[in-house]
């Protein structure tokens, strides 16, 4: 069996392979997209560690809607927080 640490590591994993996709993807409708560097991360606004505790499609937590260009220093000090409700990010996601 495998342990949640693994498990969460699994879907980090993904969640990072869909993210990387679509930050390419729709790199023009990603929020500081072309600011993106070690001073700038890609940030999930929907954390990835929200999704992995609460059960989120991986292709949600991927979505090109749940990604933003941040500063290191507020990614990092946002941590596993969410900067917005999943609920929210849903509705973005169908309106597009």
């Amino acid at each position: 069996k495998l342990s949640d640490r693994t498990k969460f590591d699994i879907y980090r994993e993904e969640v990072r392979n869909i993210s990387n996709e679509n930050y390419q993807k729709h790199f023009y409708y990603i929020s500081n997209a072309k600011k993106r560097s070690r001073e700038w991360h890609l940030d999930h606004k929907v954390s990835i560690s929200y999704g992995f505790e609460n059960g989120v499609d991986v292709d949600i937590i991927g979505h090109w809607k749940n990604l933003e260009v941040i500063s290191s220093y507020d990614n990092v000090s946002k941590h596993t927080r969410c900067s917005v409700e999943l609920s929210e990010l849903m509705r973005e996601i169908n309106e597009a």
